[in-house]
């Protein structure tokens, strides 16, 4: 049996995640050899199949994307995953993946210009697909605009006492670069058009982002 899972959703800070609790771990005085980040080196690919499953057999703590339909043949004593405003998940993977396959696009040009391939992006990063079909399994679900509580939180469940700082990872820093990197501008007409329109689009993530805010208290992150 695992003693920790992370299932890692895409873009909702989970770099920053898990190294923080790697450190946790260490502090324990589990073996680095025991913790199992994926793609930090060739031989550490996220675990997607069953074929994957070899590559962690051996370990105690899996830090990785993590396909959901293996969730029920991996036993652990902990399950974490990590959620984010869907609009601001939805702007984010746009900036990392699709700006990196092609700098010369424009999520505006897009929505204006080109429906359909809005409408399938935004529909293909929707996390309650895949990883959030039932929160009731996770043991701790890490909000994206609460992560200092939620890690500490974990810190205190695995009681570790000593200071951990919390990492600044950053995967998009790349594309800050482009021309096109998005940013929100609500005052923008045509930004708040589009948030208007992702409401409709990303309303299943939006339902479950809201419900888990509300669960653990964060009135003030409820997306109306």
């Amino acid at each position: 049996m695992y003693d920790l899972i992370l299932y890692h959703i895409p873009k909702c800070g989970g770099s920053t995640i898990r190294e923080y609790i790697k450190n946790i771990y260490i502090k324990k005085g589990t073996p680095v050899e025991a913790i199992y980040i994926s793609a930090t080196q060739q031989d550490n690919p996220n675990i997607m199949s069953l074929n994957d499953l070899e590559n962690i057999k051996n370990k105690k703590v899996i830090l990785s994307h993590i396909s959901n339909t293996l969730s029920k043949l991996l036993e652990c004593k902990i399950r974490v995953t990590c959620i984010r405003n869907p609009i601001d998940r939805m702007i984010s993977s746009f900036n990392h993946f699709e700006l990196l396959s092609n700098s010369k696009q424009s999520l505006v040009d897009i929505y204006k210009n080109d429906k359909d391939k809005f409408n399938t992006f935004s529909q293909n990063i929707l996390t309650s697909k895949e990883w959030m079909d039932d929160i009731n399994k996770y043991q701790f679900i890490i909000v994206l605009e609460n992560m200092q509580n939620d890690l500490m939180a974990i810190k205190t469940h695995l009681n570790v006492s000593e200071n951990i700082k919390i990492p600044h990872i950053n995967p998009c820093k790349v594309t800050k670069q482009y021309e096109n990197y998005f940013i929100l501008d609500l005052d923008n007409p045509i930004h708040d058009e589009m948030v208007k329109y992702l409401k409709e689009r990303l309303k299943p993530d939006i339902d479950k982002y809201n419900t888990i805010c509300q669960l653990k208290g964060l009135n003030h992150l409820i997306i109306c």
